[in-house]
């Protein structure tokens, strides 16, 4: 009875162990995202929008397993179908009237029977703070062990807005400081910014002039509403 007892708390001390790591392990997909929030606090901005996508490639024939999963995913959601002369849309979406985020499950298949389709979870909202932070995380942890493989890409964007007062340029200077990022790539325009560049505070990212890159700074003018900030990991995936 003794050793079953002292076995018993054996196993409850390393499943206690198991669940502490994959809790932290679980906020990697979200950790770029965090990161620049906490950045862009210490500047006194604010986040407009922001999202967390995560896109997977598969075989047009596939398209009924994918359905399926969509629909496991986002269970109260409704499907609206759209189709142009490239390809066919399947979109899902729900609303979180609580928390005012918004899910979309959209499938893309080419009409192109030689091309890959293309399965496309996206979480988004407006406001970001701790309990944000925390319902995203487990939200995008458990749809991609669930519904996603490993081939899975994981891409985050957000955005803020500023006025006259506030230097863009500061504002990129600061982030880069604090994330300490090696720019890569600097293209200006007319009335836009866009900026390149890589942090070792997170391990995935894309390749750019044979470099690896996971972190796109870009900044738009003129639009009537000040200057928009758009910030993505490991790329700008809205337009900006």
């Amino acid at each position: 009875m003794k050793n079953m007892l002292i076995a018993l708390i054996i196993i409850l001390i390393y499943g206690t162990m198991v669940e502490t790591y994959a809790m932290e392990h679980e906020t990697n997909d979200t950790l770029p995202m965090s990161h620049i929030a906490d950045a862009m606090e210490k500047q006194s901005l604010e986040m407009d929008e922001w999202k967390v996508m995560l896109k997977e490639s598969f075989p047009s024939g596939e398209l009924k397993l994918w359905k399926k999963q969509a629909e496991i995913a986002l269970p109260d959601g409704e499907w609206t179908n759209t189709e142009d002369s490239t390809s066919k849309k399947f979109i899902r979406q729900n609303h979180h009237k609580d928390n005012g985020m918004s899910e979309t499950f959209s499938i893309i298949v080419p009409k192109d029977a030689s091309l890959s389709a293309e399965a496309i979870y996206t979480l988004d909202g407006v406001k970001w703070n701790a309990d944000a932070e925390k319902f995203v995380s487990t939200t995008i942890q458990t749809k991609k062990s669930r519904i996603f493989s490993e081939n899975v890409a994981i891409f985050s964007c957000m955005k803020t807005s500023i006025d006259g007062t506030i230097d863009d340029v500061l504002v990129y200077q600061n982030l880069e400081d604090l994330l300490n990022i090696e720019t890569i790539e600097h293209i200006s325009e007319n009335d836009f910014t866009s900026i390149s560049g890589y942090t070792e505070l997170w391990e995935e990212s894309i390749p750019l002039l044979d470099r690896p890159m996971n972190i796109q700074f870009g900044v738009r003018e003129g639009l009537g509403t000040g200057t928009i900030i758009t910030i993505g990991t490991p790329i700008i995936t809205a337009e900006y």
